[in-house]
């Protein structure tokens, strides 16, 4: 029979060797590389260039967390990152033409020179991004979630891109250009348009209350049902404009082009209404 101290000699040593195997193992997995990651077949490039990028067409990165990955020139053309989560991300140049970013999260990211053409930003959030040159042209089905307040939108191409009730309070928009494109009941209150162009562009019931549009070129612009309370429109060019219904109550136009406007039903700066349930066939600047 073995005596019990030397069954205790035998036994200690291998719980020992069991116990620091469980506790080790974990720590082996939390130290698993994070550089060069594949999600769903995509390869994520660390340290991406111009000529070393993240190359993932059509990729389904739907609900990934990407919270300040480095996406920067990638090509996610085609690309499907609904309910994805990349917070302060880096996409620099980044390659999201026709991409489906419903429901992203992209508050604080930085989308300067981006490609997004065509992209659908249904209930997306931007709030804090910047897109300065980014190409937004004929972006699609932007909702009333779609969040880009503060978003930096400097020299950004936005021709014929919908924005149709999205919130855009407080962003820039510096040297963007904007023809054609439509704010239908989009909320850009404090927005500062100076000097833009912005000709033939939509902005049916959209919320624009303290803008600043001095100069800026709306000749035949659709501003039916617009909300410009305060909005500043100083030497602003709106020939051709329809102002019908909006309310342009404490507005500044003095030296604005007016020319073949529309004014039917327009509250005018100082509350009185134009034609037909008003006096007054056009409002005085």
């Amino acid at each position: 029979m073995v005596p019990k101290r030397w069954m205790w000699r035998c036994l200690v040593p291998s719980l020992v060797a069991s116990v620091a195997l469980v506790v080790a193992a974990p720590s082996a997995a939390l130290a698993a590389p994070v550089r060069d990651g594949v999600i769903n077949g995509c390869t994520i490039m660390d340290n991406p260039t111009p000529t070393h990028y993240s190359l993932c067409p059509n990729a389904d990165l739907s609900g990934a967390e990407l919270n300040g990955v480095n996406l920067s020139y990638a090509k996610l053309n085609g690309a499907h990152l609904d309910g994805a989560s990349l917070m302060s991300a880096s996409l620099i140049g980044t390659h999201l033409e026709h991409a489906s970013l419903i429901g992203t999260h992209l508050e604080h990211a930085d989308l300067r020179g981006a490609y997004l053409s065509g992209a659908e930003l249904k209930n997306a959030y931007l709030n804090g991004a910047h897109l300065d040159g980014a190409h937004l042209e004929r972006i699609s089905s932007v909702s009333s979630a779609t969040r880009l307040d503060g978003a930096h939108l400097d020299g950004a191409h936005l021709e014929f891109a919908y924005f149709n009730d999205a919130t855009l309070n407080g962003a820039t928009l510096y040297g963007a250009t904007l023809g054609g494109a439509v704010f239908n009941g989009a909320h850009l209150e404090g927005v500062s348009l100076d000097d833009q162009y912005l000709g033939r562009a939509s902005f049916r019931d959209a919320y624009l209350n303290g803008a600043h549009l001095n100069g800026a070129h709306l000749d035949f612009a659709f501003l039916k049902g617009a909300h410009l309370n305060s909005a500043q429109l100083g030497g602003a060019y709106l020939n051709g404009a329809h102002l019908d219904f909006a309310d342009l109550r404490g507005a500044y136009l003095t030296d604005a082009h007016l020319t073949n406007v529309s004014w039917y039903n327009t509250i005018c700066q100082d509350g009185q209404l134009t034609m037909p349930k008003g006096t007054l066939s056009s409002c005085p600047t």
